[in-house]
């Protein structure tokens, strides 16, 4: 993603999603009161040659990341690099440093080596028909052309990660964008969304796969058919995710505007068979039902701005989401018994630092594969905006009358 005050609406009503209970206002019963602390660590160590220049050069932003094999995995949106000046639309980066209590260093410009060898390049690439689309449709200049996909790009932001170790990948929840057109897709970085899917990362050869979705119609995109789409623009799909006893769970059917989103989840190996998704539509007796059928499946949950994490804290005894309040800088966090609530009512986690220009920071990511103390604490990156970095913030969790929260 890109970090213009134009695009802010559409990505927090895109990615990273916290959730919310049936009665926001209400806190769950018997859950833990909280006191929080926090320590500003300093921006994320990147990529020598991830251009950072405040209010020129915007870096890179949504740091999702996920453990598997001793290493942490990390995904981005559109990333600006500073030797040639370029771009690229998503990229990502693997790490052995696992530990945050002195900040994180994630210097790889791939998902294979940890060292920084060369500049990011995408992780998740465009297809044939997507390279000969753009080219059918490349021009120097748009001013008065007929053709309304005239100047046309295809970008895939990366979203939620999560591992499926019984089959040695990683699964990214993926939306496809198109931009820079004319009214074929809308100009700007934040263009116009064509659909969302899920890319493998097999772990053993390090392949990258954008997965074809079985029993389901493909999907219409600007260059033809895209059998990669697993759900339309209109649900807005891939922002958090987790899974739990071989299950993935996702926010879908995110509304751009009131940043409401349905609970889905599928097995883990089947996430590529539209058939096997299933959608939450209340609980009865304490216990949650799940239909084939998303419509008209009750929006539970909500998205913060550009990013948000989801996790089961073993010490808090509840689920723990933390994300950024959209339109504003703050990061706040909620907690639950279940994964579809009741939710506690939003408490401020951190107050982030303050953004140059018009933009608000968003993007807050948790990183659970960092958290200690089963937990209570939390390491956070968010987008520190107009300057292009991505802070790093440890957090602690300390229950209502302990004497020191630090």
């Amino acid at each position: 993603m890109h970090l213009r005050a134009g695009r802010l609406l559409l990505a927090a009503g895109l990615v990273a999603v916290a959730l919310v209970a049936d009665n926001a206002a209400a806190a769950h019963r018997g859950a833990p009161a909280f006191m929080t602390s926090s320590t500003q660590l300093g921006p994320l160590r990147q990529n020598p040659r991830v251009a950072i220049v405040p209010g020129a050069l915007p870096g890179r932003d949504n740091a999702s990341s996920v453990a598997a094999g001793g290493k942490s995995y990390w995904f981005f949106g559109d990333t600006f690099i500073n030797a040639p000046l370029s771009a690229v639309n998503n990229s990502a980066a693997v790490t052995t440093d696992l530990d945050g209590t002195d900040g994180i260093t994630v210097l790889s410009s791939n998902l294979k080596t940890d060292d920084p060898v060369g500049a990011p390049v995408a992780a998740i690439a465009k297809t044939a028909r997507e390279l000969g689309f753009e080219k059918q449709h490349a021009s120097t200049s748009c001013a008065g052309s007929r053709d309304s996909y005239c100047g046309s790009q295809f970008a895939h932001w990366p979203g939620a990660a999560v591992l499926d170790a019984a089959r040695h990948r990683l699964l990214v929840l993926t939306t496809k964008i198109c931009r820079f057109g004319l009214t074929g897709c809308q100009t700007g970085f934040t263009g116009t969304v064509i659909g969302g899917g899920v890319t493998a990362v097999d772990l053993r050869t390090g392949a990258v796969t954008r997965l074809a979705i079985k029993h389901q119609e493909p999907y219409f995109s600007p260059e033809g058919i895209d059998r990669t789409l697993l759900f339309p623009s209109t649900t807005f799909f891939g922002g958090t995710a987790w899974t739990e006893a071989g299950f993935l769970y996702s926010a879908q059917a995110c509304d751009p505007y009131t940043f409401g989103c349905a609970l889905a989840r599928v097995p883990l190996a089947s996430v590529d068979d539209r058939a096997t998704w299933r959608f939450y539509r209340g609980s009865r007796g304490g216990v949650p039902t799940w239909s084939a059928q998303s419509a008209g499946a009750p929006r539970i949950l909500s998205t913060g701005a550009a990013g948000g994490t989801i996790q089961w804290a073993p010490a808090m005894k509840s689920y723990l989401a933390i994300y950024t309040v959209p339109y504003a800088s703050d990061v706040v966090y909620r907690t639950a018994p279940h994964a579809w609530g009741p939710w506690s009512a939003a408490n401020r986690l951190i107050t982030t630092m303050a953004p140059q220009g018009e933009v608000p920071n968003y993007a807050a990511f948790a990183h659970p594969e960092y958290s200690t103390d089963g937990g209570l604490t939390q390491y956070v990156t968010y987008y520190h905006s107009g300057y292009g970095e991505l802070e790093l913030v440890k957090v602690r969790f300390c229950p209502v009358g302990t004497p020191l929260c630090a």
